[in-house]
């Protein structure tokens, strides 16, 4: 389905070390999104203006500054495997800011509660001695691997105070540049989705007054279209999960990022961060797969998505939650990673539905998730952009050349 490979196809493919034949097999034989096999000429408008967003904290808008083309991030990092310097945005619940110049956020917990013995002590710290007035007996359904979890009785009365207090604690007591809510949606375990969303709405209202606008607020949203707090978050995770590993995220799925990643850049207060974090297609268990031709393939198609769509996007393609015993959300660093076509130069450009583009210092970033392959005119220099294909193309006097 993937016949007539471009130029810009057979060089990434020499960047992976393999063939762009064996990635567009690989591809046709996965339970995942189609290329189409139409085929359009188009002319790219002129470039969107490059929208001002102004991060309240001065020290976090110099590290938005600094962001380049394709931008990382690093949920639950774990330093021993990946240093913290390679994220331009990190999260975790350490107590002080990890090495680097990322945007670090610290994890408020206020779902639920991991009964460990070094629990209080580390990652609970700032929210003892009132923490047992709001402590359930019932188990939080997590899956075994993360043992023994209780509810947090965000229900009992002055919950809402408490995790402001709890909020302000934090921010004073780490440095962190903002905080980090997991769960972040209305489908808890056993609880009714509109009593959830009021209880997240009267927390988002109560924190964001406690701790004024320079914190960062970022909630996992996975994959669903968070309303409710968009008053308060500047921030979000967008965990895209997936229940079968094998699989990849079919046409509506892709369709459905794009239109939620624009979502987000829109709603989200300043200055709209969007973490997106879709999985890999997992054949077996372990990590094997990582560099397959696929995989990296689609790691480059998702990269030019949160380059391209949101402001501030940031990308990390992982494994599947239970591909390896290590943890969750573990990943590689692709070469193409390491792309330099400068910073953003123009805001997101819309060519034809499911085909945008950004312009950058020293070239341009598009995608395409229609269902037709296109040429694109810019202004006499062309790029060819096949159906569910990212490239990122460094301009030169005669043309492009693209990855």
């Amino acid at each position: 389905m993937f016949s007539n490979l471009t130029r810009s196809i057979a060089l990434f493919g020499l960047l992976l070390g393999g063939t762009a034949a064996e990635a567009a097999q690989e591809l046709s034989g996965q339970n995942t999104c189609q290329p189409g096999t139409g085929s359009v000429k188009l002319v790219a408008p002129p470039p969107a203006p490059l929208p001002e967003l102004t991060a309240a904290n001065p020290k976090v808008q110099r590290k938005l500054d600094r962001r380049g083309t394709i931008n990382l991030f690093g949920p639950w990092v774990e330093t021993g495997h990946h240093p913290a310097s390679d994220y331009g945005l990190t999260w975790h619940s350490w107590d002080e800011a990890p090495a680097g110049n990322s945007i670090w956020l610290k994890e408020m917990y206020w779902a639920y509660f991991y009964d460990r013995p070094d629990s209080r002590r580390a990652a609970y710290r700032f929210h003892v001695p009132e923490l047992d007035n709001f402590l359930e007996p019932e188990r939080w359904e997590h899956d075994p691997e993360y043992g023994s979890t209780y509810r947090i009785a965000y229900r009992t009365p002055g919950f809402v105070e408490y995790s402001a207090e709890v909020a302000d604690r934090m921010l004073k007591g780490t440095g962190a540049e903002g905080l980090m809510f997991d769960w972040w949606i209305d489908n808890h375990p056993k609880m009714d989705r509109s009593e959830v969303q009021s209880i997240r709405q009267a927390m988002a209202k109560a924190i964001r007054a406690k701790v004024g606008d320079e914190p960062i607020l970022l909630g996992n949203v996975g994959r669903e279209k968070e309303v409710a707090t968009m008053g308060q978050l500047n921030g979000v995770f967008m965990e895209y999960w997936k229940k079968v590993p094998a699989d990849g995220y079919d046409c509506p799925d892709l369709l459905r990022m794009e239109e939620l990643i624009t979502y987000y850049d829109e709603a989200l207060q300043q200055p709209k961060i969007v973490a997106f974090e879709p999985w890999r297609i997992s054949q077996t268990k372990g990590d094997q797969d990582r560099r397959s031709p696929v995989n990296q393939y689609l790691a480059k198609l998702f990269s030019a998505m949160a380059s391209v769509a949101p402001r501030n996007g940031y990308i990390l393609y992982t494994d599947n939650q239970r591909d390896t015993d290590a943890s969750d959300h573990e990943h590689v660093r692709y070469d193409f990673y390491k792309t330099d076509l400068g910073r953003a130069v123009s805001g997101r450009t819309i060519i034809a539905p499911g085909i945008s583009y950004k312009r950058f210092e020293k070239g341009v970033a598009i995608y395409n998730i229609s269902r037709q392959n296109a040429v694109v005119d810019f202004d006499g220099k062309t790029i060819e952009v096949r159906s569910v294909e990212g490239l990122f193309c460094t301009e030169r006097k005669d043309g492009f050349d693209c990855i």
